[in-house]
């Protein structure tokens, strides 16, 4: 396949947007409804009716906080071993080798770690209490943010595709 049949900025944000909007979905209604039977079962066990429904408030909220960044997590994981997200799947593109062909796991697996380095370092900054992890995700975030602008260029690869040889094309 040609550079010509390579998917552009507009598709690749709007898949972006997608993704976005269905983890905000999907992450709150799972994680309110696991929060609030968690702690409703707690609650009442020792604060009778009120109890239950205070606990189930909170766990409710901490449920649907903790919820949306574990729906992100699994589409990282979609993306890096399917080399499509769900906004990527209704509007019908996935990541290929950049010649066109099929990509394989490891292709896949190399653009999502550089795509979202910056995320998976700052949550491991934040789960070891390593400061200079946050730091350098937070450049490696601004260089793949930055990166991303090269798709408006020729060859409509995203820095993360060019180093992993991959590029994005309809299904």
């Amino acid at each position: 396949m040609s550079d010509s049949n390579r998917i552009g900025f507009g598709s690749r944000f709007g898949a972006y947007l997608i993704d976005i909007v269905f983890a905000l979905i999907i992450g709150f209604v799972l994680g309110a409804v696991g929060g609030s039977a968690i702690l409703g079962m707690f609650g009442g066990a020792e604060g009778g009716e009120m109890g239950a429904m205070l606990g189930a408030s909170l766990g409710a909220l901490a449920g649907a906080l903790a919820g949306i960044p574990l729906a992100f997590m699994i589409f990282m994981l979609m993306d890096a071993f399917m080399g499509q997200t769900p906004g990527k799947m209704i509007l019908g593109i996935k990541n290929k080798n950049d010649n066109g062909s099929a990509a394989g796991t490891s292709g896949l697996l190399i653009r999502a770690l550089l795509k979202y380095s910056g995320t998976l370092l700052s949550v491991l900054a934040a789960i070891t209490g390593v400061g200079i992890l946050g730091t350098v995700g937070s450049l490696a975030g601004l260089l793949i943010f930055i990166g991303c602008f090269f798709v408006l260029g020729e060859k409509k690869q995203a820095f993360h595709d060019l180093i992993a040889k991959t590029a994005v094309y309809k299904k």
